[in-house]
């Protein structure tokens, strides 16, 4: 073989076979995402999540429109991160630390303080999203109303499982009715 017939066959291999993109290619990417959706979820949370747009988004990054669709999909794709990332936030940041107390009425209020502490601060996570979006969207059924009354009802659940703990021992009385409690407690945090 000489050398025209290797550098022929190197051709054929790498049109038939694209590259792989380059890690620092790949972690920009992720980045980009991450930033994309970090933004529309702060967005989500002061407007609305029905107020999230490409050209919103675009602009507070200073990225094209189509960089964020490059990057997302579509609308409906980057609602659904937003929701997914705001799911994943409310977990770790209030429930996942509760859990590290004791079961019953300590669980309880570690959650209710972790939930309380995150609104004070101002940060991200402090359930707007979920009583905006499941009462505002309330008059348009959509995929993404029904996602976020999923998530209010998940996380209702888990704060009738700590109210159950707490009745079962003997922390709160044996009449609490856990699933009225839990929706007192969500509906003032």
């Amino acid at each position: 073989m000489n050398d025209d017939t290797i550098g022929t066959q190197d051709a054929v291999l790498t049109a038939e076979e694209p590259a792989a993109p380059s890690a620092g290619r790949r972690q920009k990417g992720e980045e980009t995402l991450s930033a994309i959706v970090d933004t529309a979820l702060q967005m989500a949370i002061t407007d609305g999540l029905q107020n999230v747009s490409f050209g919103e988004v675009a602009k507070r990054l200073d990225i094209s429109k189509s960089a964020v669709f490059f990057h997302t999909g579509s609308l409906r794709a980057l609602q659904r991160l937003v929701l997914d990332e705001y799911d994943r936030r409310f977990s770790d940041e209030i429930f996942a630390p509760a859990l590290a107390a004791e079961r019953g009425l300590p669980r309880l209020e570690a959650i209710v303080d972790k939930w309380l502490e995150c609104s004070s601060e101002g940060r991200a996570i402090n359930g707007s999203i979920f009583a905006v979006g499941a009462f505002d969207m309330h008059s348009r059924v959509n995929p993404m109303h029904q996602r976020l009354l999923e998530s209010v009802v998940r996380w209702r659940v888990v704060l009738e499982r700590s109210i159950n703990q707490a009745v079962d021992m003997g922390h709160l009385r044996a009449d609490t009715d856990a699933a009225e409690f839990a929706y007192i407690i969500s509906s003032l945090l």
